[in-house]
C-alpha cells in the first residue's frame, strides 16, 4: 500500500527530480483472518486533497475471487 501510495504521489507531484521525498504518514489497517483465494488483484488510486505540504489520497483495491 505505501507503494501506491508513493508512485500517485510523485505522479501527482510529476516531478522526476531525486531530491522529492514522500512519507507515508497513515494507511488504514487491514486484518485478514484467513487466506484469500485470489486470483487477480487490481489496485488503483487517486490524489483527494493538496495542501502546502501534505497530500491525501484514495487507493482502492479489488479482488477478483477464485470460484
Amino acid at each position: 500500500m505505501d507503494w501506491l501510495a508513493a508512485n500517485i504521489s510523485y505522479r501527482h507531484c510529476a516531478i522526476s527530480e531525486s531530491h522529492l521525498t514522500v512519507v507515508t504518514a497513515s494507511i488504514d489497517r487491514i486484518d485478514l483472518i484467513k487466506p484469500i483465494p485470489v486470483s487477480d488483484i487490481r489496485i488503483s488510486g487517486h490524489v483527494t486533497y493538496v495542501g502546502h505540504s501534505s497530500m491525501e489520497g484514495n487507493y482502492n483495491y479489488i479482488l477478483k475471487l477464485i470460484c
